[in-house]
C-alpha cells in the first residue's frame, strides 16, 4: 500500500497536462488509492468514445490502471481492454484499457512494470492513456500487422471447452456450413470440462477428420450433442465485443448474410436428441490484415426449448418462428474455449515435427526417468513409452514428480496420469516389468531408446539384441549423490555397452572412493538396505540438461559420444565431451 503523503507528491504531475483535471482527489476504495479525472482528447471524439470522458486512477502496488466512470465515460469494449462491465458497488467499470508494452508483460528489464511508482513512471502512463483515448476514437488501436486478439469472454459459464484446430486447410474435404458436433465431459482435478470429439455434417452421413486426443481420450466420458454453425468472420458487436443478448448474436450474424436462428431451426427439427450447446466457428488471422490461419469455436448455452407448442405450427418455419419470439430472448451465456491443438499449445517452446513422430522408449522411471519424460512431454514429443516394474513408495517423495495420490501405484501408471494432463495430444505405452532378454525385441519399434535406471544390467540386455533397423540409443547415469552426470550416446542396430563401461569405469569409481558403509544412508526397511541420496535440485538440473542434449544432437552424425558434466565450486557446469572411442 502506498503512502499517501508520497501519493500526494506523485499527482501533482496531472497538472503538466492540459489535458487532464482533476475532480476528486485521493481516496480509498477496496484498500487502494485512487482519484478521479476528467480527460480531454486532443483530436474529434467518436461515437463510442467523447471528446471528454471521466476515469478513475487507482494505484495498485507498482501498477497504475484507468477505469472508465460510471457516468460520462466509455461503455463500449475496444481491443487492448478488459471487459467493460459494470459492477455493483463500484463506482467505475471494470473495463481498464491495457497501458503497458509487450516487454512489460514478459519483465523485461527496461519495462516499466517492476519499478516503483515514481513520478517519471506516473507521467508515462497519463501519457498512454491519452494515447490510447486518442487511437481508439480514431480507430487506430490496432493496425495492420499486429498479432490477431480475441474478444474477451465473458465466462458467463464456467464448463471450458476443449478444441483443436490448425489449418483453416485441414477442413479442405470437409465443406459442410452446418452440423452436429459430439462433446465428451472431462473431469481434471475436480474441474469439468467439455471436448469437441466429432464433427458431423447436417445429415449426418459425413463426418469431418476427428482430432486426435491421444492417450486423454481414456478419461472421456458420456455424450453430449451440440449443434455448430460456420460463420464468415467472429460475431462481434463494434468495437470489439462478444453480442450480450440473443438478438445483439442474430443481428452480428446477419451482417454477415447469415441466419443463424434459421439454421438453428433446421437444426433442432431433426430430433436426434436434446440439445443444449450451440458452437459457431469462425475463421480467425494470426495477424490483422493476413488471410485466416485457424478457425475459432465459440460456446453458446441455448435455452429452454419447449417446441412443439400452442400457437407455433409444428414446421421448419413454425420453429423459426418460436426461436424468435420466445426462445431467443435474454442475456447470452457464452463459455470459454481453449485450442488444444500442438501448434497451438507449442507456440512458447516445442521441438521439430521431425522429432515430434519419433517413437521414444524410457527405461526407468525413478527420478531422472520421471523428470525426463514430463521434458519431453512438455517439449510436444507425440508417442512415448516407459518401462519399469517398480512402485512409487514414501521415499520417491523426495526426488520423484510423484505424490502421495501416488503411493503403491506402479511408477509407470502413476507417470502417465500426471503426463497425459500435460500433452493432450500425446500417445503413452507402458510396461510395468523389468527389461530381460524375453522382452527387449519388444523395443524394436521404437527410435529412441533411452535408459535412465543406472543399472549396468540393462545396458547388457540392450548390448545383447540386434535390432532391423538403427536405433539411437541414450544412457544416462550420475554418480553417487548426484554431484556428477554423464551420458552417452549410440547409433546402430545394436548398443555398443562395452564402450560404454570402458569409458565411464574411472568416472563413476572416482565418485565413491574413499566412501565407508557407516557413510551410506539407510532406510530401516529390512536388512542392510542402503538408499541413494540425491537432492531433487541436482538432480532436476542432470534430467534437464540430458533432455536439451537428447533433443539436440538426435540427429548428429557421431555414431558414438559421451559427455561428462561436473559442477564447480560456485554453482557452475563444468562439461567434457569425449568422442575417442579408438581403443
Amino acid at each position: 500500500m502506498h503512502d499517501i503523503e508520497e501519493l500526494q507528491k506523485i499527482r501533482r504531475i496531472i497538472d503538466a497536462f492540459k489535458e487532464y483535471e482533476l475532480i476528486e482527489d485521493l481516496y480509498k476504495i477496496d484498500n487502494n488509492y485512487c482519484l478521479k479525472v476528467r480527460i480531454t482528447i486532443n483530436g474529434e471524439g467518436s461515437v463510442y468514445v467523447p471528446k471528454s470522458s471521466d476515469w478513475y486512477i487507482v494505484f495498485d502496488g507498482n501498477d497504475v490502471d484507468f477505469y472508465p466512470s460510471n457516468t460520462n465515460s466509455i461503455t463500449a469494449t475496444f481491443q487492448h481492454q478488459a471487459l467493460n462491465e459494470l459492477k455493483e458497488n463500484l463506482p467505475f467499470r471494470l473495463g481498464k484499457p491495457c497501458l503497458d508494452t509487450p516487454s512489460d508483460s514478459l519483465y523485461l528489464p527496461s519495462s516499466h512494470y517492476s519499478e516503483p511508482l515514481t513520478g517519471k513512471k506516473f507521467y508515462w502512463y497519463l501519457q498512454r492513456m491519452l494515447k490510447w483515448l486518442d487511437d481508439a476514437a480514431q480507430n487506430k488501436l490496432v493496425k495492420a500487422g499486429d498479432q490477431f486478439e480475441l474478444p474477451v469472454v465473458p465466462y458467463n459459464i464456467k464448463e471450458i471447452l476443449l478444441y483443436k484446430e490448425g489449418q483453416i486447410s485441414d477442413w479442405s474435404d470437409f465443406n459442410a456450413d452446418c452440423g452436429y458436433a459430439y462433446l465428451k465431459n472431462l473431469t481434471l482435478a475436480n474441474r469439468k470440462y467439455l471436448v469437441l470429439d466429432k464433427i458431423f455434417d447436417k445429415t449426418t452421413t459425413k463426418t469431418c477428420s476427428a482430432p486426435e486426443w491421444g492417450s486423454l481420450k481414456e478419461d472421456f466420458r458420456g455424450k453430449v450433442l451440440a449443434a455448430w454453425i460456420k460463420l464468415k468472420d467472429l460475431p462481434v458487436i463494434k468495437p470489439w465485443q462478444y453480442p450480450k443478448t440473443w438478438e445483439e448474436l442474430v443481428d452480428a450474424c446477419h451482417r454477415q448474410n447469415i441466419s443463424i436462428e434459421r439454421k438453428m431451426a433446421g437444426l433442432l427439427n431433426k430430433r436426434l436428441g436434446k440439445i443444449s450447446n450451440l458452437l459457431l466457428v469462425a475463421p480467425i488471422p494470426e495477424r490483422i490484415g493476413d488471410q485466416p490461419k485457424s478457425y475459432y469455436w465459440m460456446q453458446i448455452i441455448l435455452p429452454a426449448i419447449n417446441f412443439p407448442c400452442k400457437g407455433f405450427r409444428n414446421s421448419v418455419d413454425g420453429l423459426l418462428h418460436y426461436l424468435k419470439a420466445r426462445a431467443l430472448k435474454g442475456p447470452l451465456l457464452i463459455g470459454a474455449t481453449q485450442n488444444c491443438d500442438d501448434a497451438a499449445i507449442r507456440t512458447r517452446g516445442s521441438v521439430d515435427k521431425v522429432i515430434k513422430e519419433l517413437n521414444f522408449c524410457v527405461i526407468g522411471c525413478g527420478a531422472l526417468g520421471s523428470m525426463l519424460c514430463e521434458s519431453l512431454t512438455r517439449m510436444g514429443i507425440k508417442n512415448l513409452h516407459i518401462i519399469d516394474s517398480d512402485c512409487v513408495n514414501i521415499g520417491n517423495l523426495a526426488r520423484h514428480i510423484s505424490t502421495l495420490d501416488d503411493i503403491g501405484e506402479f511408477k509407470t501408471e502413476s507417470l502417465i496420469k500426471r503426463l497425459v494432463k500435460i500433452n493432450p495430444s500425446i500417445l503413452l505405452s507402458s510396461s510395468a516389468e523389468e527389461l530381460s532378454q524375453n522382452n527387449v525385441d519388444k523395443l524394436s519399434g521404437y527410435d529412441v531408446i533411452i535408459d535412465c535406471t543406472g543399472n549396468n544390467s540393462v545396458v547388457s540386455v540392450l548390448q545383447k539384441c540386434t535390432y532391423k533397423s538403427n536405433k539411437t540409443f541414450y544412457i544416462g547415469a550420475f554418480t553417487y549423490g548426484a554431484k556428477k552426470f554423464c551420458y552417452y550416446r549410440c547409433v546402430g542396430n545394436t548398443l555398443d555397452g562395452e564402450a560404454y563401461f570402458r569409458k565411464t569405469l574411472e568416472f563413476f569409481n572416482s565418485a565413491v572412493e574413499g566412501l565407508g558403509e557407516g557413510e551410506m544412508a539407510w532406510e530401516g526397511i529390512g536388512c542392510y538396505h542402503p538408499v541413494f541420496p540425491a537432492m531433487y535440485s541436482d538432480v532436476s538440473v542432470w534430467a534437464n540438461i540430458f533432455a536439451n542434449e537428447i533433443i539436440s544432437n538426435l540427429f548428429n552424425s557421431e555414431e558414438k559420444l559421451i559427455k561428462y558434466y561436473n559442477k564447480t565450486t560456485n554453482s557452475g557446469i563444468e562439461v567434457v565431451v569425449d568422442n575417442d572411442f579408438s581403443l
